[in-house]
């Protein structure tokens, strides 16, 4: 007796199964299924059927995407500059709430350059190469110098910003600075802030206001900073500081007659804000790095991070006036380039939304760019630096 109920229960939830998975996604029992509350549906679905669940996740964002994406389409959209004494002011507080104070920053060069290198695995493809780093409170930033070949008489330094996954180790981060350096300028890599060669253990980073178990590369724990001493300082200085006094450190010690910025991914953010606020950098390239925030609102596989949203940074300065503050000089003429690139098949900057991008703002001295030979998910494409500074 007891058998013969186990196997007419097993039948009955094998037929139930059955039910389930062929009602899912299906039309023909809408009646019945108006009857079960919609949380349980949900449940069900998210439990007995993940793939199934996934699935229609997935469509729904897919169809909610072109949706959005026809919206913005037949709107049109364009972007509007304000007038130069906004730029001015936006420089200005860039440069005193989210820079720190020289007097916070500590830089020097590493003397033990090699055991550097080597506790990073980065080994190889270093010569003639010099470590620098700034520090304040306990945070560290890096920077390494590949210094141009001995017969280069010119004058010229490409800084390079890595992203949230350092690319310092792959094949095409390598050809870039193989292809950079035979160009005749110093390379200069930079990392993220707590990521690549600024990676540290959470107990080796600190700063004011900081909370318990902060993780040091994840950047929203960053935006708990507050130091007394220095009140109007803002969270995001912590992230821009580091690099943005690696640069001017290298700027102070040669005279460079060309100086070019680049960065893929959040290294793109960098190479967007900071030739904003450093006017020596004549040439600025961000490779899927930044776009403006209505198109990346709601581009699919965006991962959106706390410095690429920072509503106290951004309400006064957009990216679009990052990009117009690229193109001005001290005099605040434009007279310095900035480019905008996108691959073709990025997964984070989606082309059909960066196309739109193209379509709805144009500047002087200013240039988007759909890579179509990259064909890549996110990484960089070496070669179109490289025919950039040709």
């Amino acid at each position: 007796m007891f058998k013969k109920t186990i196997l007419i229960l097993t039948i009955l939830f094998a037929f139930i199964y059955f039910l389930l998975s062929n009602a899912i996604g299906s039309n023909d029992y809408k009646y019945l299924k108006i009857y079960f509350p919609s949380n349980i549906k949900q449940t069900v679905k998210y439990y007995l059927f993940p793939q199934k669940y996934k699935k229609e996740i997935s469509n729904k964002a897919y169809k909610l995407n072109e949706k959005i994406y026809d919206y913005f389409e037949s709107s049109k959209i364009t972007f509007n500059l304000k007038n130069l004494n906004n730029y001015k002011k936006i420089r200005r507080v860039i440069l005193e709430n989210y820079i720190l104070e020289e007097e916070q920053v500590k830089i020097f060069k590493l003397e033990d350059k090699k055991s550097f290198l080597k506790k990073n695995e980065i080994l190889e493809n270093y010569v003639n190469y010099q470590v620098y780093e700034s520090r304040y409170y306990n945070i560290k930033h890096f920077g390494i110098l590949d210094k141009a070949k001995e017969h280069c008489l010119e004058k010229k330094l490409f800084i390079y910003n890595t992203g949230h996954n350092p690319s310092r180790h792959s094949d095409k981060y390598l050809l870039l600075k193989s292809l950079i350096l035979d160009k005749c300028f110093d390379f200069f890599t930079l990392s993220m802030t707590g990521i690549g060669i600024n990676q540290t253990t959470n107990n080796d980073y600190d700063f004011p206001s900081k909370i318990a178990g902060a993780n040091s590369a994840v950047h929203d724990d960053y935006f708990t900073y507050f130091d007394k001493k220095y009140p109007h300082k803002k969270p995001l200085s912590l992230m821009l500081s580091g690099n943005y006094f690696l640069i001017n450190k290298i700027l102070s010690e040669k005279n460079y007659n060309d100086v070019i910025m680049a960065g893929f991914s959040g290294g793109g953010w960098y190479a967007t804000i900071i030739p904003s606020i450093i006017t020596k950098i004549k040439t600025s390239i961000s490779y899927s790095g930044t776009i403006p925030l209505i198109y990346k609102s709601y581009t699919t596989g965006s991962h959106v991070e706390k410095e690429d949203v920072d509503y106290e940074f951004y309400k006064n300065s957009s990216y679009i006036d990052l990009y117009y503050l690229s193109t001005l000089d001290d005099n605040f003429s434009s007279s310095r380039k900035h480019f905008q690139i996108y691959g073709s098949k990025d997964v984070v900057f989606q082309s059909k939304f960066t196309k739109l991008f193209k379509k709805s703002f144009s500047l002087k001295n200013f240039e988007i760019i759909i890579d179509n030979e990259n064909l890549a998910s996110h990484a960089i494409n070496p070669e179109i630096f490289k025919s950039l500074i040709d």
